[in-house]
């Protein structure tokens, strides 16, 4: 889903049609994807109907702090935003902690 990333810049994802997303996403057939993280996070029930169309394994959001479970719905398996303006000592603490209250 390049073009949608591109195209994406911080527009939420429900600009698009489901048909501009099936387009998308057979134009880059070629490349083999199985995962996707959705731009900016952002997804809508289209765009996960979509993926589960094409064949996609996973596709990836973030948003509050969970770790995924085997029971999480498999197109919107939650992640950790990490910039690269974080600190190694923070990113140590993420990677360790277990406890929702405590995360960013």
């Amino acid at each position: 889903m390049i073009k949608l990333n591109v195209l994406n810049k911080k527009h939420p994802v429900n600009v698009f049609t489901r048909e501009q997303m099936d387009e998308d996403i057979k134009s880059n057939e070629r490349f083999g994807f199985s995962y996707l993280a959705y731009p900016w996070g952002d997804y809508n029930d289209d765009m996960k109907a979509a993926l589960k169309d094409a064949g996609y394994k996973m596709a990836f959001s973030y948003g509050p702090f969970a770790y995924a479970t085997r029971n999480d719905d498999q197109y919107a398996i939650n992640r950790v935003k990490i910039s690269g303006k974080i600190k190694l000592k923070d990113l140590i603490e993420i990677v360790n902690c277990r406890d929702e209250e405590l995360m960013p």
